[in-house]
């Protein structure tokens, strides 16, 4: 925890020079005293523990297997710079110099479009003799040359740099016999920076041991082959002398026997600490010890030790969780969208944007749903583009899946945000609008309150798709059409729903003027004023009610027409009574007069109509106490 500490303070310190000297001008002292601040930070702990080395992830660095910094906006905009340049690593060698510090960090400042032109980030800095701080790119540079020193060490397969490896030692070998020896491994090494030489030499150490045993005892036999001045291949010993005691031992062992030397004629050659070298000889000649002389303790304790080593802390279990999250399809083919993206943004062209709309629905299947997020707000910009709106749309439309809608869907409001949904549903156009409505249709409980926060941000798409299923869906979706066109909250599905009050089943009208009273406008209040006429008296006795229930006052003087019409025999009552409780709830004063009749006909047949002037009576009292 105490290295991961270390190891992000050295790059919070660096992100402080970057934005130092981005935002000081070129006379202010700040940014050379952040930079001199990094360079103390850094050497003394490189010096302590050796080069450091960072992976670069979209917002902020991989430390000790955690990503950090995304909550330093510093960190974060300096991991989003080295991003865009598609460098996956960042390395800090020991002895950094200021000048050196300066000159990467005005590289890593550049436009990548103006640095990709120049070979690339990487390129640009070893142009500019930077060796202390390196970059490892994403991607691999073509190149023509086939050998080892036309190979990208760091990032190409283990497997492909163990036979680079073994082809330079027979190459060595060839040379060697006929002149100057050519050492392609110690070429290779010394051309890289300063600050990604150690990690090469791991790496071709890494590769030698995926070898099979063979062709490394041939490797190390032609290595040892002297050329014309009397050296063996010095790169290839450097390496060797990277191996674990144990496999070196063995090595050696295989080595002397093929040639018939004796294994420890060969340490002279191998340039090994005093250290490395005494463990190297114990590993040879393994003395005759007893299991006292070992540290074997008399009881063992097989039982114990092996309950204890099987079981697993909390700590190892999120360890391996994050191993597991770290190789998971989600991380891949989200990274190659967050990568498509950034390199979008910082250089715009149609091939860019293509790459975008050929990585989004891979990530979204794989649950990438922030960088889904963020690969849709930017094609979203683009929309107004004269150069690039036809390839933005098409990049949209590559989600117009139903099944892909309808697992964000699953993902609203627990790995998905809303906001993040609606913008699914809106590129996927009217097939996955259409599968968020039945999605939406079979839901129920929770789920169909979770997918409900996705409707208030979806927009006038969305409402035409609504609109045109409604016109021909059967009476239970139409129902559902309805109670999502409510919940949506938009003024525009007034006229779909001004339809629906016409609908053939009695269940959507009512859900049709429901929805209306909660959408108040001119067009809304029209339609529940024509629905006080409908030939149905259920759904004119549910338009008295919401207009009520919504306090639509420009319905009034309606409800009062329908208040003065008399007949001695009275057969619409409870169209009345629901009128005359509207007529209440709003409390207008221009409603007494029209109460005041009704409450004081004199002719009231029957128990109804005694109860309507009961009523009308109390509406009255209720709204001239509150004009007084």
């Amino acid at each position: 925890m105490q290295e991961a500490a270390r190891a992000q303070e050295v790059i919070r310190a660096l992100a402080g020079a970057a934005n130092a000297l981005r935002l000081y001008p070129p006379t202010s002292s700040i940014p050379d005293e952040a930079v001199e601040r990094f360079v103390a930070i850094s050497d003394e702990e490189t010096r302590a523990h050796g080069p450091l080395r960072y992976i670069v992830e979209p917002q902020g660095f991989r430390v000790a297997n955690e990503v950090w910094g995304e909550d330093s906006s510093q960190v974060r905009t300096f991991a989003e710079s080295l991003y865009a340049h598609q460098s996956g690593q960042i390395l800090i060698a020991p002895s950094v110099a200021g000048e050196e510090t300066i000159t990467f960090l005005k590289c890593v400042g550049a436009d990548p479009a103006l640095t990709k032109e120049h070979g690339g980030l990487r390129n640009v800095l070893v142009q500019a003799g930077v060796s202390h701080l390196a970059v490892i790119e994403v991607t691999l540079r073509a190149t023509a040359d086939e050998s080892l020193v036309g190979t990208d060490i760091i990032s190409a397969p283990i497997d492909e740099v163990g036979e680079k490896v073994a082809a330079a030692a027979r190459r060595w070998a060839r040379s060697s016999a006929s002149g100057e020896g050519v050492d392609e491994v110690a070429q290779s090494i010394g051309s890289l920076e300063e600050a990604t030489r150690e990690l090469a030499a791991n790496r071709i150490c890494e590769a030698l041991l995926h070898l099979d045993e063979s062709t490394r005892v041939d490797v190390l036999a032609a290595a040892r082959q002297k050329d014309s001045s009397g050296k063996p291949m010095a790169g290839m010993y450097s390496v060797v002398a990277r191996m674990g005691p144990a496999a070196l031992a063995r090595l050696l062992r295989l080595v002397a026997s093929k040639s018939g030397d004796d294994p420890h004629s060969l340490l002279p050659e191998l340039d090994l600490p005093p250290e490395a070298l005494e463990a190297l000889m114990s590993a040879l000649d393994p003395g005759e010890q007893s299991e006292e002389e070992r540290g074997v303790p008399p009881d063992p304790k097989v039982d114990a030790n092996a309950a204890e080593l099987s079981a697993t802390t909390a700590e190892e279990e999120a360890a391996l969780r994050r191993q597991i999250a770290t190789s998971s399809p989600k991380l891949a083919h989200a990274r190659a969208l967050s990568t498509a993206t950034a390199v979008a943004r910082t250089h715009r062209s149609v091939e860019n944007v293509r790459a975008i709309g050929e990585a989004l629905p891979a990530a979204l299947q794989a649950g990438g749903y922030r960088e889904v997020h963020d690969a849709l707000d930017y094609l979203a910009d683009l929309q107004g583009s004269a150069d690039l709106s036809v390839e933005a749309n098409t990049a949209r439309e590559s989600l117009a899946d139903p099944r892909l809608v309808r697992n964000a869907c699953a993902a609203a409001g627990t790995k998905a945000e809303p906001a993040t949904v609606a913008m699914i549903v809106e590129a996927a156009g009217p097939a996955g609008q259409q599968a968020f409505i039945e999605y939406w249709a079979e839901a129920q409980g929770p789920t169909r309150e979770r997918v409900a926060a996705v409707l208030p941000r979806l927009g006038e798409r969305f409402v035409a798709t609504a609109g045109r299923l409604l016109r021909t869906a059967d009476p239970r979706t139409s129902l559902q059409l309805v109670s999502m066109l409510a919940a949506l909250g938009d003024k525009r599905a007034v006229p779909i729903l001004a339809q629906s009050v016409d609908h053939p089943d009695p269940s959507v009208r009512l859900a049709a003027l429901h929805a209306l009273a909660d959408l108040p406008s001119d067009e809304s209040a029209r339609v529940l004023v024509d629905a006080l006429s409908y030939r149905d008296a259920v759904t004119r006795t549910a338009a008295a009610k919401e207009i009520g229930r919504g306090g639509v006052r420009t319905a009034l003087p309606a409800l009062h027409g329908v208040l003065e019409r008399y007949h001695l025999i009275e057969r619409d009552l409870v169209f009345k009574t629901e009128a005359v409780g509207s007529v209440r709830v709003m409390g207008s004063p221009t409603s007494i007069d029209v109460l005041r009749k009704v409450a004081t006909r004199s002719f009231a047949f029957g128990r109804s109509n005694a109860a309507l002037k009961r009523l009308a009576g109390e509406a009255l009292a209720d709204i001239e106490s509150r004009s007084r």
